[in-house]
């Protein structure tokens, strides 16, 4: 029923897949039918009836008959088994990709429930994007053991949508010299344009922080993905 459905979904080729699946399906229930019927309902058949595959009431060989029939159902079996595989295949690419998305999603939430706020440094910077140009974050968090397995020092981390990639930036300590980011890419192809909206501890959005009538970190931020099929997925998440 899912292979069906989703032939369905597909269009173009993939309603004639579902036209043949469908047929196939009628087909095989008549035959089942038939062969349950005559199993348990038709006349005993215990006398052998000629020699040879498929062979007639007086032992010769059946003709057109019953290889036309036997061709056309061979051929309609060899259509609906490439669909039904390249349906599988369809169906199993989805769901990695969704895993994939789910997985980043998850990962940016679990980074922001992080967020640190210290004193004196802007710990929390967001631009949301505008004009075409897909938004930013980058923010202090503390250590967490989903990432370890221990406790660990703060560390500043980042997102960002760039060339069609999903990148986070994780950035070194501030002792070291080499200050470069860096740059783990997470999607490549799916996301489209990346938002973010910053909530200030009184209930008012912004497109941007920090915001120079607010100090201290957000209290919620929004991020919106725009998908390649034109979908969106939008995730609040809130700042203890």
């Amino acid at each position: 029923d899912l292979i069906l459905e989703l032939a369905w979904q597909s269009g173009g080729a993939g309603r004639v897949f579902w036209a043949l699946g469908l047929a196939g399906v009628f087909v095989t229930s008549v035959y089942i039918f038939r062969l349950v019927f005559i199993v348990f309902a038709g006349p005993p058949r215990t006398e052998v009836r000629g020699h040879g595959h498929a062979a007639g009431a007086d032992g010769s060989q059946a003709g057109p008959v019953m290889g036309i029939p036997l061709a056309i159902l061979a051929v309609l079996s060899y259509r609906t088994v490439a669909a039904m595989v390249d349906t599988s295949q369809h169906v199993d690419a989805s769901g990695r990709r969704f895993e994939r998305l789910a997985d980043t999603v998850n990962l940016m939430a679990k980074d922001l429930s992080f967020v640190m706020d210290r004193t004196g440094d802007l710990a929390f910077r967001g631009n949301g994007g505008s004009n075409g140009r897909p938004g930013e974050v980058r923010f202090t968090r503390s250590g967490s053991d989903y990432r370890s397995g221990g406790a660990a020092g703060p560390g500043t981390v980042g997102y960002r949508l760039r060339d069609g990639k999903l990148e986070q930036l994780v950035y070194p300590p501030d002792w070291m010299l080499d200050g470069r980011p860096e740059i783990r890419p997470l999607l490549s192809g799916q996301v489209t344009d990346l938002r973010f909206r910053f909530r200030d501890r009184g209930g008012a959005w912004h497109d941007q922080w920090p915001v120079e009538t607010v100090t201290g970190l957000p209290s919620a931020v929004e991020i919106r993905l725009r998908l390649a099929d034109d979908s969106r997925l939008t995730r609040v998440v809130a700042i203890p």
